[in-house]
């Protein structure tokens, strides 16, 4: 039941995602308002996405087997990386709504 939970959700997030990349490319948006704060320095959203995709696809078989993944995954991906304690604390908020051990 919670793997279907997940899978609906990655779908919505996914959907959600094409409807944001579209509205990029429309003209009317080259005005925004500054929305303030500093940009993020690592694209999170990509690290998300990649944690649904190992959840959708049934490859986290522990909590340690996720944070390894993504530490190692971060290494491979970025050339600016957060701390290991950044991405074990990023890690962990997902493995916490994942209901991981």
């Amino acid at each position: 039941m919670l793997r279907d939970e997940v899978r609906q959700g990655h779908q919505a997030i996914i959907e959600r995602l094409a409807r944001i990349e579209a509205t990029q490319d429309e003209p009317n948006n080259l005005k925004r308002k500054n929305s303030g704060g500093r940009p993020s320095k690592f694209a999170w959203r990509d690290f998300y996405i990649e944690a649904l995709r190992l959840e959708y696809n049934d490859e986290i078989q522990s909590r340690h087997h996720l944070q390894e993944h993504m530490e190692k995954w971060v290494t491979e991906q970025w050339t600016n990386q957060p701390d290991l304690r950044t991405i074990r604390r990023e890690v962990a908020a997902i493995a916490e709504a994942l209901h991981l051990i």
